[in-house]
């Protein structure tokens, strides 16, 4: 570091990161995830019914495409949030009493039905993931690897 970033550094200024933040993940997550509501929800009652309109259908499935784009985003916060976390358990709490939470309204919007199981908001896939996560952590610590040529 040289004598100028040594002395903002003192000053208290911090040097602005490159890239986005966590937060803005979140609310670009949030815009592609609502992309998908609205394919379920709110197009179908402004452009017309899918079954007999082939441009309401295409506007409906660009949009729930589009929504897609949450998953790999979602998938990077939630491996940061472990990565980050001192307490996996807690974490894992924290997910599934969103997945709980947010399940009624989801499945309103997805089936018109309070309780369906022919559909699960996404939450529940990343609390999986979640566990996924800390069973390979755990295995990569409490196994050792074979070796090579025995």
């Amino acid at each position: 570091m040289n004598e100028v970033e040594m002395e903002k550094t003192r000053r208290g200024e911090q040097r602005r990161r490159k890239g986005l933040s966590v937060f803005r993940l979140k609310v670009i997550g949030v815009i592609f995830m609502a992309l998908n509501v609205a394919s379920v929800a709110i197009l179908p009652a402004l452009v017309g019914d899918p079954s007999q309109d082939m441009t309401a259908l295409t506007a409906i499935v660009l949009c729930a495409a589009a929504s897609w784009i949450a998953v790999p985003i979602y998938s990077w916060l939630l491996f940061d949030g472990y990565r980050h976390t001192h307490n996996a358990w807690a974490y894992g709490l924290r997910l599934l009493v969103v997945a709980v939470i947010s399940e009624v309204p989801y499945d309103l919007i997805m089936t018109g039905e309070p309780f369906s199981l022919s559909v699960q908001n996404p939450v529940f896939g990343l609390l999986i993931a979640l566990v996924v996560l800390a069973l390979v952590d755990w295995l990569a610590k409490n196994t050792t690897a074979p070796s090579v040529g025995r």
